[in-house]
This record gives C-alpha cells, structure tokens and sequence, in this order.
C-alpha cells in the first residue's frame, strides 16, 4: 500500500485552486475533519482545510498523521512579504519554517526574539526553526525552472511573477510594520509570513515526516498597506494561493512518478 502525501492548508479560498477541475475527488469527515481524497496515478493524496493559526494548522497535522502515516507533509497558500523586492503572484519555496512570534519580554520591557530554549534542562522548549526537506527543495526547484506562474491580475507589477527560495516566518500575527519586517527579514532571512507552516513543520519534525511549504505573495505592505475592513483584509480572494497550489500540483504529478 502507497503512504499518501499529506496536505494542510488553512483556507478554503487556497484550497480550492488545488485540484484541477476534470480530477475527480471525495471528501470524507474524519472526526472534526473534513479531509479531501484525489489519486495521481497510484498516489494517494488527503488534503485538510485547517483553518487559520497555529493551533489550528497542528491540530490537523497532527490529525493526519496519526490517521493516515503520510510519507510527505505539504503546505501551500497566501503570505505577506518580508523584502521590498517582491510583488503579488510572486513564488517562495520555503526552504525553512520558522516560528517567529516567540519572543521574551526582559524586565525592562525590551523585546528580544528567541529560537527556542524556553524552559530549564530537558523541558526546554524546542527550535522553532525547521528545515524542508532537502530533497523536496531541490524537486520544487527543478520543476519551478521551466514554470511561469500567472501575472497578477490587478495594478502595475513591474515584472511577471516570479521564484524564489528562502525562508516562510509564521506567527499568529500579522506584521504591517517596516521595521519590524526589516527585523524578522535580518534575523531569519524570511521572504515572507504566514499563520501556518511552522507549526505543521513542527509537528511533521516530531514525527520524522519530510515537510514542504510553498507560499504566494498577496500583499506587500512596503508597496500598498493592506487595508483592513469589516469582511477581512482588503486583498484579491479568488488569487490567494493560486499559483503556490499550481507549483504544489506539479509538485504531486513528479511525486507519483516515483
């Protein structure tokens, strides 16, 4: 029996771009869960739709692996960029996840951003670092070579979208402040940042699972300040995760090969 491939994304507005539409597939609920089943060839693969947060992303990492042992865990969807240089439609192949909200508050007030280490001897917190796997990297990255994602469909980007490899930072927080993403790009070398794919990297860690995030640009804050409203943040719904879903895809059909 094939191990599937399993994958947790957060929204149903990126998982809808995953599946090509003449792909037959099922949905079955397995406790809290609605997992979506589809098959590349004799490649069994189950998707999850999380919903939003770190809480929730290891609930249902941790859901898939003990229900189904998945040989490869995948996340995909929509981000906020951390360097000036990227635009929406832009690609990021996270070549690491990093949990980047853990800080410590010294006594006077100060801030100061921590890897991990919390905790004393043997109950220390663990890294909050996690590397992808090498061998998906380099696989996301031979297949992104001859792939042109999709122009974004709105404003005046200067150049089509775009690859990049680097690292995804993941909170739940959504930083709009230069400075601060001037820092968390210093520090870390993120390219950009979810609510996610640390915490399923964490939980694919645990488990010795090999884990894979790619992640599109929706917004740039030193571009446009994602405007906030009462239905959500003021960005394009029916492009969030589009084109990270596409590379995922691909992604899948090499897989199934093997």
């Amino acid at each position: 029996m094939v191990q599937p491939i399993a994958i947790v994304v957060a929204m149903q507005s990126e998982l809808t771009h995953l599946i090509p539409e003449h792909i037959a597939s099922s949905d079955v609920r397995s406790d809290i869960w609605t997992e979506t089943h589809v098959s590349i060839g004799n490649l069994p693969i189950i998707a999850v739709r999380s919903g939003i947060g770190m809480v929730a992303a290891a609930a249902a990492s941790q859901h898939l692996l003990s229900q189904h042992d998945p040989q490869v865990m995948l996340n995909f969807g929509c981000t906020g960029s951390h360097v000036r240089e990227q635009y929406p439609g832009d690609v990021v192949i996270g070549a690491a996840s990093i949990a980047h909200a853990p800080v410590r508050i010294d006594a006077v007030g100060n801030e100061i951003f921590t890897s991990g280490g919390f905790g004393v001897g043997e109950d220390a917190e663990a890294d909050h670092i996690f590397p992808s796997g090498s061998g998906l990297v380099l696989l996301a990255q031979s297949i992104a070579e001859t792939w042109q994602p999709d122009p974004w469909p709105v404003g005046s980007p200067p150049r089509l979208p775009g690859v990049r490899t680097g690292n995804v930072g993941s909170g739940d927080v959504w930083n709009q402040h230069l400075a601060r993403l001037d820092a968390l790009h210093a520090r870390y070398g993120t390219l950009c940042e979810d609510m996610e794919a640390a915490a399923i990297a964490q939980v694919a860690a645990m488990h010795d699972v090999p884990f894979l995030t790619i992640k599109d640009i929706s917004n740039n804050e030193y571009h446009d300040v994602t405007d906030f409203d009462e239905h959500g943040a003021g960005i394009l719904e029916a492009e969030l995760g589009k084109r990270a879903a596409t590379l995922i895809w691909r992604i899948l059909e090499s897989l199934a090969k093997f």
